[in-house]
């Protein structure tokens, strides 16, 4: 079993801001089959790493709850009548490898 879903792909723009980490791209009807091919209870969770050469790929976070790098996030919002603020603090954009897999 591979490590990298098919159907989908992280492109970084030198050009983009810093806190623009990537794009992503569906290949739609081969990640639809990686969905269901490696979904457990309804969920696949994904990671958006960067390559020791700087270039962002996906990977499968298999992973269990207990084993997470992502300490400390909730995945549930507590709050869902605050409103959004207009920008993220520079403080909060940490890098899409430390978002918590959903």
């Amino acid at each position: 079993m591979s490590d990298f879903p098919n159907g989908i792909i992280a492109k970084r723009n030198a050009r983009a801001p810093e806190w623009h980490k990537c794009k992503l791209s569906f290949k739609v009807q081969e990640f639809i089959q990686t969905l269901q091919d490696n979904q457990q209870n309804g969920w696949l969770n994904l990671e958006v790493n960067m390559s020791k050469a700087g270039k962002p790929y996906v990977k499968f976070d298999r992973r269990d709850d207990d084993q997470s790098a992502c300490t400390g996030y909730k995945t549930k919002v507590q709050d869902t009548q605050a409103p959004f603020p207009a920008q993220e603090p520079e403080d909060t954009l940490t890098g899409l490898d430390d978002t918590p897999p959903f």
